[in-house]
C-alpha cells in the first residue's frame, strides 16, 4: 500500500468525526492561509523534487473585500533548476456583498524561470457576477481590462520586451461538501486584443481533507501556458493547508 492510499485511509475514517470550518460571517471578517505542496521523485536513473508555497489574506467587508496571494515554487531534476516561479497578486471587490454585479480592480507581479519570464506586470479593472454566494458554495464569473508589461526569453527571438492590452476571463469558485471536502480554484484566460495568437492560460485548482478547523491535507493541480514565449508548465502537488478565521 503506497503512502498517498494510506493517507486517503485515513482521512476517510477522520472525516466523520471533525467539526465543521470556520468560513466568513458578520464577526468574522479576516482569513489567513499558508499551504505547502510537493512532490519528489528518486530513482536510480536521478532524483526529482518540487516545492510549491503560497500564503494568503482577505479581509471581507460588506462593500469591500481585500484579497493578497503570494506564491512561490522551486523545483530541480537531476540538479538542474527547473523552477523558480514567484507571483504576487492584490485584488479588491467592490460591492460583491451588496450586488450580484461587482467591481474590481487588481495589481500582479510575476517573475518565472519555468515560463522564461524575467517579470511580467499587470494592473487592470472589470466587472464580476456572483452567480452561487453561500456559506457552503461560490461560483463567480468575471471579465476586465489588463495593461501588460513583460520581459520574456523568447527560444526563436531571444529576449523581448513589450507591453500590450488583454482582456481577462476569471472564472473562481469554491465548494464545501459535507464540511470537510472542499474543492476550488482560479481560472484564467487572457487573450492579447492586439493579438489573439498571443495568449495566457492560468488554471489553478485544489482538492483538501479537512483534518481539524485550522489543518487540511491538500492536493494541488496547476498549468500555465503564454503563447509568445512558447513556455508552459504543469504541476501535480500534495501537502497541507493551514487556514484561520478571525
Amino acid at each position: 500500500m503506497n503512502i498517498f492510499t494510506t493517507i486517503l485511509i485515513l482521512c476517510l475514517c477522520i472525516i466523520p468525526f471533525l467539526p465543521a470550518s470556520a468560513q466568513f460571517n458578520d464577526s468574522i471578517n479576516y482569513h489567513l492561509r499558508f499551504a505547502t505542496t510537493g512532490s519528489l521523485n528518486k530513482t536510480n536513473a536521478g532524483d526529482a523534487y518540487l516545492l510549491n508555497n503560497g500564503v494568503g489574506f482577505n479581509i471581507n467587508k460588506r462593500k469591500i473585500t481585500l484579497n493578497t496571494n503570494a506564491s512561490w515554487v522551486y523545483g530541480q531534476l537531476n540538479k538542474t533548476l527547473t523552477n523558480n516561479d514567484f507571483a504576487a497578486t492584490t485584488d479588491m471587490d467592490f460591492l460583491k456583498k451588496v450586488s450580484k454585479l461587482y467591481y474590481w480592480g487588481l495589481l500582479n507581479f510575476e517573475s518565472s524561470y519555468s515560463l522564461k519570464t524575467k517579470y511580467r506586470f499587470q494592473p487592470g479593472a472589470g466587472v464580476g457576477y456572483r452567480f452561487i454566494d453561500t456559506t457552503n458554495a461560490v461560483f463567480t464569473v468575471s471579465d476586465g481590462i489588463l495593461f501588460e508589461m513583460a520581459d520574456l526569453t523568447n527560444a526563436t527571438f531571444g529576449k523581448e520586451k513589450y507591453q500590450t492590452v488583454r482582456n481577462s476571463l476569471r472564472v473562481k469558485y469554491h465548494f464545501l461538501i459535507g464540511k470537510v471536502i472542499t474543492i476550488e480554484g482560479v481560472n484564467f484566460w487572457q487573450p492579447s486584443l492586439l493579438s489573439f495568437k498571443d495568449y495566457i492560460f492560468k488554471f489553478n485548482n485544489s482538492l483538501s481533507f479537512k483534518l481539524n478547523e485550522w489543518l487540511s491535507l491538500t492536493s494541488a493541480l496547476s498549468y500555465n501556458k503564454i503563447s509568445r514565449s512558447g513556455s508552459e508548465n504543469l504541476l501535480f502537488t500534495f501537502g497541507i493547508t493551514l487556514d484561520k478565521y478571525f
